[in-house]
């Protein structure tokens, strides 16, 4: 049993890498295409290198699908209809088949985290060093972005921060209280980095570290927090498609298996996608980025798991 476990787990990874592949040769594609429709005279280089850095963070978005549909491949190749009867003839049952392509997926999780914890940002902040774009995934720029001025909140006092040369210094203070506003210290320079980056720019450490620092200094951690949640739930994703894929693999009609894909694919993506940009401006609470949808796509995959048994 654990030989055919470990076959459908290593059958699987290498699936997972030949799609991943294919995905990373996409986003390069796609990369180019809007590097070619940018009005913005560069260098060749300049070009190339910031069309290959799309293609980690758009590989990042697209790992749920590519283990969804490394799974199905997988079923089609080792497990088709008479390898499973068979298997099942000789006692071997259907979930002991199934672990493999689980154990498959935690390990491509584990790619996915440090794909999306740390490649895909600096990639990207590498080869697309435009503040506005990167800010767009989060709700947009704040206002104060790209200006030598900003104003944070320390204890019962806001303060306004103008930096110069990378010289942060205190200008105005404002009390909130009655009476006058102590001495308020100027944020470090690391601190004003994670708070102007764009939260797609910031590995996961930095992602916590700017939480911290935008609750320190008053201002709303609903965009980092937002794209923390979003990288958390592309990563938790992957198991409930994964377990979708090995109930489709028991649906005998073509059709009626991909239909069932298309229904995951796009209650999933527009769940995540939506709430994300909700929760980035602060409109829902950020955990119902991640319980949306996980709770959709598990919804599907359970009523496919249905479906799968009734056929």
């Amino acid at each position: 049993m654990r030989i055919l476990t470990r076959h459908v787990a290593g059958g699987f990874l290498r699936r997972a890498a030949a799609v991943a592949g294919a995905a990373f040769l996409i986003g390069t594609a796609a990369g180019a295409v809007e590097e070619a429709n940018r009005p913005v005279d560069a260098p060749a280089g300049a070009r190339l290198l910031a069309a290959v850095s799309r293609a980690p963070e758009v590989l990042f978005f697209a790992f749920p699908a590519v283990c969804l549909l490394a799974a199905l491949w997988t079923a089609r190749d080792l497990l088709p209809g008479a390898v499973s009867e068979g298997l099942g003839g000789a006692g071997v049952r259907p979930a002991g088949i199934d672990r493999g392509m689980y154990l498959g997926a935690v390990a491509a999780a584990a790619f996915a985290v440090l794909l999306g914890g740390w490649i895909a940002p600096a990639a990207q902040r590498l080869g697309a060093p435009e503040a506005p774009q990167a800010w767009a995934r989060s709700g947009g720029a704040p206002s104060w972005t790209g200006r030598d001025w900003i104003w944070i909140r320390r204890g019962d006092a806001l303060a306004r921060i103008e930096s110069h040369g990378g010289d942060a210094q205190v200008t105005r203070t404002i009390p909130l209280t009655g009476r006058p506003a102590d001495l308020v210290a100027a944020p470090t320079a690391a601190e004003l980095d994670l708070l102007a980056a764009p939260p797609a720019w910031l590995s996961l450490p930095d992602l916590l570290d700017a939480g911290a620092v935008r609750r320190s200094l008053g201002h709303l951690r609903a965009p980092v927090d937002a794209e923390t949640a979003l990288r958390a739930a592309i990563v938790a994703l992957l198991l409930p498609w994964t377990f979708a894929a090995a109930a489709f693999r028991r649906i005998p009609r073509p059709a009626r298996r991909w239909a069932w894909t298309a229904a995951l694919v796009v209650t999933s993506l527009a769940g995540l996608q939506a709430s994300a940009v909700w929760a980035a401006r602060g409109e829902i609470p950020v955990p119902f980025v991640a319980a949306a949808s996980l709770a959709l796509a598990s919804t599907v995959a359970a009523l496919a798991r249905r479906s799968a048994r009734r056929a």
